[in-house]
């Protein structure tokens, strides 16, 4: 990977494993993000509006893209709030955000995209992988079903399924978009992407805050009560994930990005244990420092 990628995806992870501490913290919800994200959309549209001659044209497949993207990110955000009610960060946030990794190596092998993928990745990622299946053990001998056999491994699976099919299809789709305006600026075209993104991604929230009448009630609470949170939550969000876009157009293939986007998993993991005072075990510094190594591997190599 390029500089300028490994930069932006750092201040891209500082910022996602801080939403994602708040969002721990305060109990967020489906309807916190389709409130707050609505909320972002509203308050940027005039600026929209302004640079409108600056932004690429959209087409009918970058619509369909962002929107089946925009899918993917909703079943990440209902994956995460719901891994969040029943474990906490330094567990739940690792696992998330290092399942994707292998689910987009299955991605480019399946396409017969594997040459573009050193060895140094495969193993780097492999590494990864380990250090979070010793994540949830006590000690070495804690190797149980019922770590992983429980609500919240199967919510953290749907927010990692999210995770790998967003993350597919937007380095398509920013690229697509690219492709369709030669003209516009990289910067502008991401944004534009991501703008399109918000508002989808806050709609298929709404509809499952819709979905059923206790979700209803939750969401007018976070109207009432809960807006301004949500706001800065998603706004840290949006600006956590533009950097991720422009990475996107500068390498050669999706899971050098994703696998390097977990230098997160160490900072969340930080934030849990010193921040939210979560309980802590010798072996969960074992399996962050293999996380930490499969990082510096990856960015290396």
């Amino acid at each position: 990977m390029t500089s300028t990628a490994i930069i932006l995806i750092l201040f891209s992870t500082l910022l996602h494993a801080g939403w994602n501490m708040y969002s721990r913290k305060f109990r967020a919800t489906s309807s916190s993000f389709a409130v707050g994200g609505l909320a972002v959309w509203i308050l940027l549209l005039p600026f929209y509006l302004y640079f409108i001659a600056l932004m690429p044209d959209v087409k009918v497949e970058n619509f369909l893209l962002a929107a089946l993207s925009s899918l993917f990110q909703a079943s990440y955000f209902y994956g995460v709030v719901n891994a969040y009610k029943y474990g906490n960060l330094s567990l739940s946030y690792p696992l998330l955000r290092s399942i994707p990794i292998l689910m987009v190596l299955v991605y480019v092998f399946v396409l017969g995209d594997i040459n573009t993928i050193s060895n140094y990745a495969i193993i780097s990622s492999l590494l990864i992988v380990l250090g979070c299946i010793l994540l949830p053990m006590r000690h070495l001998r804690d190797f149980k079903l019922k770590n992983y056999a429980n609500k919240m491994f199967v919510f953290v699976l749907v927010a990692a399924l999210g995770t790998a099919g967003y993350s597919i299809i937007d380095s398509l789709g920013v690229k697509l978009l690219a492709e369709n305006s030669p003209n516009s600026n990289i910067i502008m075209v991401s944004l534009n992407y991501i703008y399109l993104q918000v508002l989808l991604t806050s709609l298929f929230l709404a509809a499952i805050s819709m979905s059923k009448s206790e979700y209803r009630k939750e969401f007018m609470t976070v109207i009432k009560h809960q807006k301004l949170r949500c706001m800065s939550i998603s706004a840290m969000m949006m600006m956590s994930y533009a950097p991720i876009l422009l990475a996107m157009t500068l390498v050669s293939n999706v899971a050098y990005v994703v696998a390097f986007r977990q230098a997160s998993i160490p900072i969340a993991f930080l934030l849990g244990i010193f921040i939210l005072k979560e309980v802590n075990y010798a072996i969960r510094w074992v399996s962050i420092l293999l996380i930490v190594i499969g990082l510096v591997i990856n960015a290396a190599f």
